[in-house]
C-alpha cells in the first residue's frame, strides 16, 4: 500500500475512534506506548514528552474530525443529487480542509461520469484539526476556470455555499452551449 492510500485509511479510520470515548485507562495506555515508542529508539525524533503532551489534543480532534467526516458524507450526498448534464464537458474540484478532495471529471474521456473521493496530494491534519470547516470549489472547462472558497462552523451553511456554487457553475456551462 502507497503511503498516500494507507495516509486516506488512516484519515477515514479516525473517526471511528469516537465510539471508544477518554477514559482514565485509555488515556494511560496511550502513555505506555509514547514510553514504548521512546525506549525502543531514543533517537526517535519526538521524545517521550512531546508525545504524552499530544494525547489530550488527540481526544479532542477525533470529535472535531469526525463532525468533518459527517459533513464530507453529507456533501457527498447532496452532490450526488445535482444533475450535470451529459453535454458537459467540465472537472469539478471540491477540497475540504486542504485534506480530502471531492472531484468529478467529464474531461477525460475514459473516466465514468461519477464523484470520486480522494486525498489531497498532501493531506493537512492540522487543518482537520481546526473548528471550522474549509470548503473550496474549483470548476473548470475548455474555456474558464471559477473558484469559490468558505470557511464556516456551519455545515448547512457551507452544504448550501457548496451548492450553489456548483449550480451556478452549471448553469454558466448552460449559457456557453446555447450561445455557442
Amino acid at each position: 500500500m502507497d503511503g498516500k492510500h494507507n495516509r486516506f485509511e488512516v484519515l477515514n479510520s479516525l473517526n471511528k475512534l469516537l465510539q471508544h470515548k477518554e477514559t482514565a485507562q485509555k488515556t494511560e495506555l496511550l502513555k505506555l506506548f509514547t514510553s514504548y515508542i521512546y525506549m525502543s529508539n531514543p533517537d526517535y525524533k519526538y521524545n517521550e514528552t512531546y508525545l504524552t503532551d499530544m494525547i489530550p489534543a488527540f481526544w479532542l480532534n477525533i470529535e472535531k474530525y469526525t463532525r468533518k467526516v459527517s459533513f464530507r458524507e453529507n456533501l457527498i450526498g447532496m452532490l450526488k443529487k445535482i444533475e450535470i448534464k451529459d453535454e458537459y464537458k467540465c472537472k469539478l474540484s471540491i477540497q475540504i480542509d486542504e485534506t480530502w478532495e471531492l472531484e468529478f471529471n467529464s474531461l477525460a474521456e475514459k473516466l465514468e461520469r461519477k464523484w470520486y473521493s480522494k486525498i489531497t496530494e498532501n493531506p493537512k491534519i492540522n487543518a482537520v484539526d481546526r473548528e471550522k470547516i474549509y470548503v473550496k470549489c474549483q470548476f473548470n472547462d475548455q474555456n474558464m476556470v471559477f473558484t469559490d472558497y468558505m470557511e464556516s462552523e456551519n455545515s448547512n451553511t457551507l452544504l448550501d455555499f457548496t451548492s450553489n456554487s456548483v449550480e451556478a457553475f452549471l448553469k454558466r456551462l448552460e449559457d456557453n452551449l446555447k450561445n455557442g
